[in-house]
């Protein structure tokens, strides 16, 4: 239990300052692009964007696809322990995909917990998150949201690659030669 060495030191310093500058990029644009929603598609005014998404605004006290409205709160406290657990465990990241997914998910989740403390709504974390990227017969949704799923994403492809990267390589340790049927 010497502790880290200089060179684990040094991963994790970049790891972390890795995953704070691209969350802090996200929280950013997020906040950015609602703030230009707000502004600009107020009033019910909507834009076609392309093909059949349009930009148009609305104020979401729940979660995806406008689940558990009026949870806002107990919803900003679970994006709070995930982002927590994301950076208490960011350091053990194990390859690039996993830190920027952990970066993404963090930066998303800050998005909105951003709206919930300081947008309007029903007391303690209780402000309207803005979505305003409408996909008809989807969902509307915004950048943080984005970001969300794309971290998710890109942790279950970074799981994937990591399960099929530590299977045997060569057909004779991959299988059985007493299993006449090849299946291990």
């Amino acid at each position: 239990m010497g502790g880290l060495s200089p060179n684990d030191r040094l991963m994790q310093q970049r790891v972390t300052l890795t995953t704070v500058v691209v969350a802090a990029i996200i929280v950013t644009g997020d906040q950015l692009t609602k703030s230009w929603a707000g502004h600009r598609l107020s009033g019910g005014r909507t834009i076609d964007f392309v093909a059949s998404v349009r930009l148009s605004l609305s104020f979401n006290s729940g979660m995806s696809f406008s689940r558990a409205r009026g949870f806002g709160p107990v919803i900003a406290v679970l994006c709070i322990v995930v982002v927590l657990a994301l950076l208490r465990n960011g350091q053990r990241a194990t390859s690039r995909e996993t830190v920027l997914a952990s970066a993404l998910v963090i930066g998303g989740a800050l998005g909105n917990v951003a709206d919930r403390a300081f947008r309007p709504g029903g007391g303690f974390l209780g402000g309207h998150v803005i979505d305003f990227i409408d996909v008809p017969h989807f969902a509307v949704f915004n950048v943080a949201d984005m970001a969300i799923n794309a971290g998710v994403a890109l942790f279950v492809l970074a799981a994937w690659s990591a399960q099929r990267n530590s299977r045997p390589t060569s057909l004779s340790s991959a299988a059985d030669p007493s299993d006449a049927t090849g299946c291990a």
